[in-house]
């Protein structure tokens, strides 16, 4: 059964982001945040985060231009006793992919003690909206544990975040979907992005879902039973 993702229609409208789909980016990639010592990423940028892979103005604009999402999504997910506590920004340029990984969302209160693999193969859910061209999908992979490995980022402030990757040439891809228009997506799977494009760059705000009275983060099977109502396409057998 399709375990991975759903089209969800919010109950609100949304922001696009100010940015111009068809221009390039590359000025601002790595410029003054240049602190990733992925071995992964030596030869070129393989996550295009937004956060943590562009300039830090560059990222301020985008966060500060896309308030007004961020604040209808924190209204919306309150009415469920939820709140996002780590909402990150991508580009995926024009025929470009992003490597097989783990959204890690779980850092110091979420779990203090050492965390193995199975921590972060967790099914944990996130709602995604995406703008760019319809045909870029989003990717959910498998793989033997011995071909995924934790790595390890320090930020700007110290801290240290975990990033789970996998070789996607000892992976086996198990589902496929198209995200251009509100998705509920597993990001606690292995899972990768693909723009096949040649001219239009591919734009995502991620919210995790977290539990406000547990602290902890929605999976993706409890999070089609809080959003049943807004779920808008029939479960896929694959």
């Amino acid at each position: 059964m399709n375990k991975y993702h759903r089209y969800i229609n919010i109950p609100f409208d949304l922001k696009e982001p100010p940015l111009n789909r068809y221009a390039d980016d590359e000025e601002f990639r790595g410029k003054g945040r240049d602190r990733c010592d992925l071995p992964q990423c030596k030869d070129r940028c393989e996550f295009a985060n937004i956060n943590a892979c562009y300039d830090e103005s560059f990222y301020k604009f985008m966060k500060e231009s896309m308030k007004e999402n961020e604040d209808k999504v924190q209204n919306f997910l309150a009415e469920y006793d939820m709140f996002s506590d780590n909402i990150l920004y991508f580009i995926t340029k024009p025929d470009d992919k992003m490597i097989v990984h783990i959204d890690n969302n779980k850092e110091e209160y979420y779990l203090n003690e050492e965390r193995t693999l199975d921590d972060y193969l967790d099914d944990h859910a996130k709602i995604n909206f995406t703008w760019g061209p319809k045909d870029s999908v989003m990717r959910w992979w498998t793989s033997d544990k011995d071909n995924i490995s934790i790595e390890s980022d320090i930020d700007d402030e110290g801290i240290e975040w975990k990033l789970v990757v996998g070789d996607e040439k000892k992976c086996k891809m198990v589902y496929e979907k198209s995200i251009y228009k509100p998705s509920l997506v597993n990001a606690g799977a292995l899972h990768s992005v693909y723009n096949p494009s040649k001219i239009e760059r591919r734009i995502t705000q991620s919210f995790n879902l977290v539990d406000k009275k547990k602290i902890k983060l929605v999976s993706f099977q409890n999070a089609l039973k809080i959003f049943d109502k807004y779920i808008i396409e029939q479960e896929e057998t694959i």
